[in-house]
């Protein structure tokens, strides 16, 4: 039991990669610096970086770290959610391709 309980503790960021294209690159970068803002009272949130690929201009890549497994599966599910509204909507994405990971962080310092 107490190995599960300090797996549903373990801090865990959410690496989520974004690739645009050149005519969407701008209006995608705004959309993520927005929901970045729009995070900071997000229940369970360390931190979140935005990162801008130097190899590939048309790469964003956010890092977003969250307190507990709970907070990030909370995310991920509220993400989701959009996402599927988003498309049940016919909004278009800002981005041709997204890939998004989490990972238990093992150290940090």
């Amino acid at each position: 039991h107490i190995k599960c309980i300090f797996k549903e503790l373990a801090m865990i960021t959410l690496i989520a990669e974004h690739w645009s294209d050149p005519d969407g690159i701008e209006r995608g970068t705004d959309a993520i610096k927005n929901n970045t803002q729009n995070l900071k009272n997000t229940k369970g949130l360390i931190s979140r970086m935005v990162l801008k690929s130097e190899i590939d201009p048309y790469k964003i890549t956010t890092v977003t770290t969250f307190a507990d497994r709970s907070s990030y599966e909370n995310f991920v599910k509220g993400v989701e959610q959009r996402n599927a509204q988003r498309a049940k909507d016919g909004v278009q994405s800002l981005f041709r391709g997204e890939k998004l990971e989490g990972y238990e962080v093992l150290a940090n310092i």
